[in-house]
């Protein structure tokens, strides 16, 4: 079933991502559940899985074989081999590290942090720089911000709309964008345009994946210390 789902789903994926996903699964899935019919796992045996990948401290893997083990799970449901997502029932049953937390600016700051923006004295990349403008324009959080697609920008109107599953609340949100956010944008568009990424904003260094987590909060604190 993982297989076939994987073979349905690999041509719309870059041939990286296919291929961390059939690692999870031939690696940390299939040696305990690939020979089980899909009806018959129930919670229990799929969270013994995800635990023995915890054990490793690989917490974030964890959390995306549960995710691919979903997927899977509902193509089941879709071809009428299976009844439920069991990977539903362990939404919160695993361990995540522990997020640290950045101190806000107060109102105060905010025009000298947005000068030491302009300036640019920490010689931030332009992509770096745009992103953390639109995070202000949007206010976004920097996981929404940085995982965004092409896709959820309805430029006619003017509007960023963010999928359910994105969301931590699993709502659909839309975000109204204003002129100087859709030319934040427009300017994004056409540095990456070249890269055939789905990705607003692509890692530097593997555009077929989008900006790391770190790069936003380490320049607004490179900023924030320049600003100071």
């Amino acid at each position: 079933m993982g297989l076939e789902w994987h073979g349905n789903r690999k041509d719309e994926w870059c041939a990286e991502h296919a291929a961390k996903v059939s690692h999870c699964l031939q690696a940390d899935v299939f040696p305990l559940l690939g020979t089980r019919p899909i009806d018959r796992i129930d919670a229990s045996e799929l969270l013994e899985v995800l635990r023995r990948i915890e054990q490793r401290g690989a917490l974030d893997l964890a959390g995306r074989a549960r995710h691919i083990c979903g997927q899977v799970f509902r193509y089941g449901i879709q071809t009428g081999r299976c009844r439920e997502d069991v990977a539903l029932h362990l939404w919160g049953a695993l361990k995540t590290r522990q997020t640290r937390h950045f101190a806000a600016f107060e109102a105060r700051e905010i025009p000298e942090f947005l000068t030491a923006l302009e300036r640019d004295d920490v010689r931030l990349h332009d992509r770096t720089r745009r992103a953390i403008k639109l995070s202000l324009l949007t206010f976004l959080r920097p996981g929404e911000l940085r995982q965004g697609t092409w896709s959820e920008i309805d430029w006619e109107a003017k509007q960023w709309i963010i999928p359910a599953e994105r969301m931590k609340m699993r709502r659909a949100h839309i975000v109204p964008l204003l002129r100087q956010a859709l030319e934040v944008l427009k300017a994004q568009q056409d540095e990456v345009k070249c890269l055939s990424t789905p990705w607003i904003f692509p890692s530097q260094i593997r555009p077929r994946e989008p900006m790391s987590d770190s790069t936003v909060l380490v320049a607004l604190k490179a900023l924030a210390s320049g600003a100071g």
